[in-house]
């Protein structure tokens, strides 16, 4: 009887609705951190069409995605701007607020999404006059947001590089190394060099100079990350914290300001005890910063065609909320 029950127990378990399903797949992780995009954005095509007639209702449409290792969960806006306000009307407002999961350790690609803007097309400058018969100007999207990248290294640290013996042979070479492709945003980490500075036979300091780059071109604008991304003086600032085995290290500048194509360098630092001597230990560089990027579109405004009178009362339009 006893073996029967187990027979039936282990019967029931591996059936449909036990509470043992059989999945014996490993779970797959990726290598999230790495590349140069944050946030990839592009018009629909035909949002806006290239061509639209005076008084005539369009949209302007946008699929964004997050392309980064960083979650964008607020402080982030997408808005659509054209030169002449008088030109176009929203009619729902020419701002978007947009939340959007980055990539993650068990997640390949992060999330995506459709921004429409409903729009009308007015009576462009010079048209009344008939000066200008058509017009044709460049509609802007621009994205700001708030981002993070982050940069982990296994770096070998030798306390004892200048105190050991001729014969001692160290655990691991302390060594520089190169990151390359990005770690998941626009700005990230090239270069970590490691060196050690003898204090006393019971302190050293550990030293590491630290490479950061903007990754992107003009088509991204960074600022620090309290700021936004209005105030022209905050431009390609990046506030940097750098841990080691867990513990902050400190930091000369906290606060770096980006070159475009140029390495910017800082100098992290922290006290040790030589007798731990040559170690792998984790490094971790964390940077925060705002990023604003834009995207163009050409747009066509023509008067309506012979067949329908080609008036258009644009007293009447110009009751419409303009573009701002």
């Amino acid at each position: 009887m006893l073996i029967l029950l187990i027979l039936l127990m282990l019967s029931g378990c591996s059936g449909a609705g036990g509470f043992f399903k059989g999945n014996t797949k490993t779970i797959e992780t990726y290598n999230f951190r790495q590349g140069t995009d944050a946030l990839s954005m592009q018009f629909i095509e035909g949002m806006p069409p290239s061509q639209v007639f005076i008084g005539t209702d369009f949209s302007t449409g946008l699929k964004i995605k997050n392309m980064g290792a960083y979650d964008i969960d607020g402080n982030a806006e997408l808005s659509i701007s054209v030169p002449d306000a008088s030109a176009f009307s929203f009619k729902q407002g020419n701002k978007e607020q947009f939340i959007m999961k980055g990539k993650s350790l068990y997640i390949k690609e992060g999330e995506e999404n459709v921004i429409i803007f409903p729009m009308k097309a007015l009576c462009f400058p010079g048209y009344a006059e008939q000066i200008v018969r058509n017009y044709t100007r460049k509609i802007k999207a621009t994205a700001c947001y708030y981002y993070e990248t982050t940069a982990n290294a296994d770096l070998c640290i030798d306390t004892r590089k200048f105190l050991r013996a001729e014969k001692e042979k160290p655990e691991c070479q302390m060594r520089d190394m190169t990151l390359s492709g990005g770690q998941g945003g626009p700005v990230g980490v090239s270069r970590i060099s490691p060196t050690v500075i003898p204090q006393s036979t019971e302190e050293v300091t550990v030293q590491l100079a630290i490479s950061i780059d903007k990754l992107k071109g003009a088509d991204h604008n960074i600022f620090h990350p309290d700021s936004g991304c209005t105030d022209p003086q905050q431009l390609n600032r990046v506030q940097v914290s750098v841990e080691m085995g867990g513990e902050p290290l400190q930091c000369r500048p906290s606060e770096i300001q980006l070159k475009e194509r140029q390495s910017v360098s800082m100098i992290c630092e922290k006290k040790v005890n030589p007798s731990l001597g040559a170690f792998l230990s984790p490094v971790t560089v964390n940077m925060r910063y705002y990023v604003q990027q834009t995207q163009l579109k050409d747009i066509t405004v023509e008067p309506p065609p012979l067949e329908y009178g080609n008036t258009v009362n644009c007293a009447a339009l110009s009751g419409a909320q303009p573009a701002s």
